[in-house]
């Protein structure tokens, strides 16, 4: 039993970071792990810049999951300029991070602390909903496109490459990322989740959860929505 609810802590603290991350995360989970971005080619796309790519997670979190779903069906982008992409968006998902567990650990009282962790759950649902307005546009677009099966087949396409993307991650890649992460920061972005799901439960709000890479899920193809024994 112990086990179940430790994994159960893991998958929705992800989902927390994900939905925190303004949706940069979603491209960025795909491409393995926040390593640090690194000058930006000339010729890279400016909506791709980590400061873009905060600006617009910041106004609205819709802009950045439809700039995602671009971001997979350009032609026009190169390799290197896709994998910069790629860790700007990672850059930019750690920065959102870590100014949420900075506010919150700058915060002196614990009303102070329940002010901040609800303006980032507020935050949290408003994205969740954008996210939960795109699928329904997306699946209103497919059932308009009906049996169409060019269309269907360049569908599957793109959710087979980002399952591919992830299952191709090597597990010495995730081992480098995790040793290279400061733990005192780790410590304190776990710290800040659990404080994000006390007080969501104390709120009587459920926090969302991801699941592998094998569906579609609130984020992406990462994996379908659970119920609450999943």
């Amino acid at each position: 039993m112990a086990a179940s609810t430790g994994s159960k802590t893991f998958v929705i603290a992800g989902a927390v970071v994900a939905l925190l991350g303004g949706g940069a995360w979603a491209v960025a989970h795909f491409s393995g792990g926040a390593k640090e971005a690194e000058a930006t080619p000339a010729a890279l796309p400016e909506e791709y810049t980590v400061e873009k790519i905060k600006e617009a997670a910041k106004e609205d979190p819709a802009v950045v999951m439809d700039r995602m779903r671009n971001f997979m069906d350009r032609t026009d982008l190169t390799e290197e300029q896709r994998e910069q992409a790629r860790k700007n968006m990672n850059e930019a998902r750690d920065q959102m991070m870590g100014q949420h567990v900075d506010e919150y650990f700058a915060a002196k009282t614990d009303d102070e602390k329940n002010a901040v962790l609800d303006k980032h759950i507020d935050e949290m649902q408003k994205f969740m909903k954008a996210m939960e307005e795109r699928r329904r546009q997306e699946e209103e677009k497919e059932a308009a496109e009906g049996d169409d099966p060019e269309k269907k087949a360049e569908r599957e396409k793109r959710r087979e490459e980002m399952r591919n993307r992830w299952a191709n991650r090597s597990q010495a890649e995730r081992k480098t990322d995790s040793e290279t992460r400061d733990p005192n920061k780790s410590a304190q972005r776990m710290a800040y989740i659990g404080a994000m799901m006390r007080r969501s439960a104390e709120r009587g709000i459920q926090m969302p959860r991801f699941g592998g890479p094998g569906g579609r899920g609130p984020g992406g193809p990462g994996g379908g929505r659970r119920g609450p024994g999943g």
